[in-house]
């Protein structure tokens, strides 16, 4: 497969986004991969945009996230571990329980998004609550 055209509905698996990316698909909207652990770890996916998905327990330790966008996902239990996160959007994301220990990241927006009971509002900053790392 070597073009866009080629695939034929929504990525089904983590996989299926990582080869969609490959061959310039960049817009996985409203995704559903909780049937099984999605793992992007190590991925090159800057500027994806995954608005409105549910990345429940998604792997992306080590991933190239740069400038991409989570706004209103589901990420709880999500590993962002020693992803390079800079630039990438998170407003209005549910954050329970997410790794970002050793994250690259700067310029990120995380305004309205969800974290231990919190909303985060504009200058919060990075999330900083247990289990993040001591990332703040």
């Amino acid at each position: 497969m070597n073009t866009r055209e080629s695939f034929d509905g929504p990525a089904q698996t983590a996989q299926d986004v990582i080869n969609r990316y490959a061959v310039g698909e960049r817009v996985f909207i409203d995704l559903d991969l909780t049937c099984k652990i999605p793992d992007f770890s190590g991925a090159s996916l800057a500027g994806a945009i995954f608005d409105r998905s549910d990345l429940l327990d998604a792997n992306f330790a080590g991933a190239d996230l740069k400038n991409a966008s989570f706004k209103q996902c589901c990420l709880k239990l999500a590993d962002f571990r020693n992803a390079d996160l800079r630039g990438a959007c998170f407003e209005q994301a549910s954050l329970e329980a997410t790794r970002f220990e050793g994250a690259l990241y700067s310029g990120n927006e995380f305004i309205g998004a969800y974290c231990y009971s919190n909303i985060i509002k504009p200058g919060d900053g990075f999330p900083d609550y247990p289990d993040n790392g001591g990332v703040s």
